[in-house]
């Protein structure tokens, strides 16, 4: 059910998967906004379709890949969206969700910096619709706004590159060739007020005295109004400039003016953005930069990292670059998931630059649609050979994973997945109930507030008890000692503990278990608590008064595969669950991006399944349905 509050307010919306956060967040706002709520990205573009939207707050529950087609929709159909993050723990480490007019809260967050938070971002909204924001008059500017709000940019510099560029301070670019430190140069000069001033661009590792004053002067002499002139200087590979060329500098940003004949009495108010491939201080160290200059143009700093350490980022990238060409036929070209574990892979000495010449080369080259690992041209020399062939020709392996990847092989562990799944789990109760606590002393009398959240709480509660004791149980498990069952008897079982609570919540459920299944072999505890699992998982997720059902069969693998027949129990509620795909395609690979997010009730289920050498799977449909397929091994 969609809460909705009326009246004349900002409109707010809220997007989580979770009902206890909406229920808890619309309790707040409710009063000041007028609060739209919906479970899933599709639900929240259709609202934002229907209506204008002025903030929402997004539950970021997932990895990132599955938000980014979601959150350009969003901006696509809302420009001026203002964006608040609720991260929970898969994305609380996360800092890419920075975009323009967005800022972020992890789970749980208390009541007063939720607010503080949404009024300052709709304070933004309004200084922009009023005029006070960003402008863009020309093609040139426009390009540069694109290319900032753009995935080449890390939500780390995107957030610096805003702070700094109120500022008419020094700022220095520390960064590898190729990271973007050109256009990072020009955002920060266009976002300033003061951007119709000159922009001049000096490459230093080969300029002379004589040529810093000779265009000096020809812009200079020209532009000046009263003998004085402001301006914006970027010098790339400051660190390579001599020593005659740091002292004039060092005179520029002292006195606003040079000795230079001709230009004596011109007053020169110029704002100085230089950039490094190296610390500055290390040139200090090695006597070939002076240290004055080193701190006076080091005031601000921003760091660009090299993308062999922004791997999880490629696939977006390569996604964008495409998407970017107005020419249809690179515009349809994608990169299968191989190829794009291949890029991942490389170490990239030419940074973003080098990649974007990747991408376009090789989807020109290539014929179909589908780019594979032999398809990529890292360079013309590579021509006919792939990736492959050329690069060990060249001496270039791929880079070897980071200290730490190595794979783990078949050994399992207790906390490898469901430690961050249970915080997850506790986190997003954690959010009503905090909410609770905080409210009830100011919203005592209101009966609406302590029936519902009263509600709420207890739920959330008993959740949390039930996923502390499924964690308990399973520690306690020895090595599985497998015996005959009966599936059909054990589904009963588990259906008759789960019955009154299904019928609290109003959900009809219907079975289907066909006579005559052989026995399966699975130890008996580790069956009981699968059931459990999954039938608890439903409770958690179905929405009330909507169906389940469930259904068991006999699946026989045959001579072509491994010679197991299973037994396969399959369940099927109204809710979202599981495998989740990406609406928009953005990202991934060909098929879309794909990746399961159990809840610790199926996560640690499907554990159990595999230690007795079953199988399982978790489907979620294009409309709101999930299915559990289980499949347990037949006895012998």
């Amino acid at each position: 059910m969609v809460l909705e509050s009326k009246g004349w307010k900002r409109n707010v919306l809220v997007v989580d998967s979770s009902s206890s956060v909406r229920t808890s967040l619309w309790m707040i706002l409710k009063d000041e906004y007028a609060v739209l709520t919906a479970k899933d990205q599709k639900e929240a573009l259709e609202m934002v379709e229907r209506q204008e939207v002025d903030l929402a707050l997004v539950g970021i529950d997932f990895p990132i890949g599955y938000y980014q087609g979601f959150l350009r929709s969003l901006r696509k159909v809302r420009p001026g969206l203002s964006l608040l993050f609720l991260l929970g723990e898969s994305g609380a480490g996360e800092k890419k969700f920075d975009l323009p007019f967005s800022d972020s809260l992890s789970k749980p967050f208390g009541v007063e910096p939720l607010r503080q938070k949404i009024k300052a971002l709709l304070m933004q909204k309004e200084c922009v619709e009023k005029g006070r924001g960003l402008r863009v008059p020309f093609g040139g500017e426009e390009r540069i706004k694109t290319w900032l709000y753009s995935s080449r940019l890390s939500p780390e510099v995107r957030e610096r590159v805003f702070r700094v560029a109120g500022s008419l301070l020094p700022v220095l670019l520390q960064g590898e060739e190729g990271t973007g430190r050109s256009g990072v140069a020009k955002a920060i000069h266009y976002l300033h007020p003061y951007k119709d001033r000159l922009f001049l661009r000096f490459f230093c590792r080969e300029l002379t005295p004589e040529g810093l004053m000779q265009k000096l002067s020809f812009w200079l002499k020209n532009k000046a109004s009263g003998g004085s002139v402001s301006l914006t200087l970027f010098l790339e590979e400051v660190d390579s400039l001599g020593w005659d060329l740091q002292g004039i500098l060092l005179d520029l940003l002292h006195d606003g003016g040079v000795g230079w004949p001709g230009l004596e009495e011109m007053a020169i108010e110029a704002r100085v953005i230089s950039s490094s491939r190296v610390p500055l201080a290390r040139a200090v160290s090695a006597g070939k930069f002076r240290g004055d200059l080193c701190e006076a143009l080091e005031v601000l700093r921003i760091g660009l990292k090299p993308l062999r350490e922004r791997r999880e980022e490629i696939p977006c990238l390569v996604s964008e670059i495409l998407q970017e060409q107005g020419q249809e036929g690179i515009f349809r070209k994608k990169f299968s998931s191989e190829a794009l574990q291949v890029l991942q892979e490389y170490c990239w000495p030419g940074n973003l630059r080098e990649l974007e010449s990747l991408v376009l080369r090789s989807a020109i080259l290539k014929e179909g649609d589908l780019l594979l690992p032999e398809d990529l041209v890292f360079s013309f020399s590579d021509v006919g050979t792939g990736l492959a062939e050329g690069k060990r020709e060249e001496g270039v392996p791929p880079v070897s994973p980071a200290i730490g990847e190595e794979a783990v092989g078949e050994k399992e562990s207790l906390f490898d997945e469901t430690l961050s799944t249970l915080a997850h789990e506790i986190k997003n109760p954690l959010v009503a109930i905090s909410t609770f606590a905080y409210l009830l002393p100011e919203k005592y009398e209101d009966a609406e507030f302590r029936e519902q959240f009263s509600r709420l709480v207890n739920l959330d509660v008993k959740r949390l008890n039930e996923l502390l004791e499924n964690l308990l149980e399973y520690a306690q498990f020895s090595a599985p000692r497998l015996i005959r069952n009966d599936l059909n008897l054990a589904v009963v079982a588990a259906l008759r503990q789960r019955e009154e609570s299904l019928l609290q919540r109003g959900v009809r459920w219907e079975t289907d278990l066909k006579e005559g299944l052989p026995e399966i072999l699975f130890d008996e505890s580790h069956l009981g608590f699968v059931l459990r699992s999954i039938l608890g998982n439903v409770f958690s997720k179905i929405r009330e008064n909507r169906s389940l059902r469930l259904s068991t069969g006999f699946v026989a693998k045959g001579s072509g595969g491994d010679g197991k027949d299973f037994v396969e129990l399959l369940v099927w509620y109204e809710g979202q669950d599981g495998v989740i795909r990406d609406l928009h395609g953005d990202v991934g690979s060909e098929a879309g991006l794909e990746f399961e997010n159990l809840s610790l009730a199926l996560a640690l289920a499907r554990k159990v399944m595999v230690r007795n050498h079953g199988e399982m799977q978790v489907n979620q449909g294009q409309g709101t349905g999930t299915t559990i397929c289980l499949r347990f091994p037949v006895a012998g």
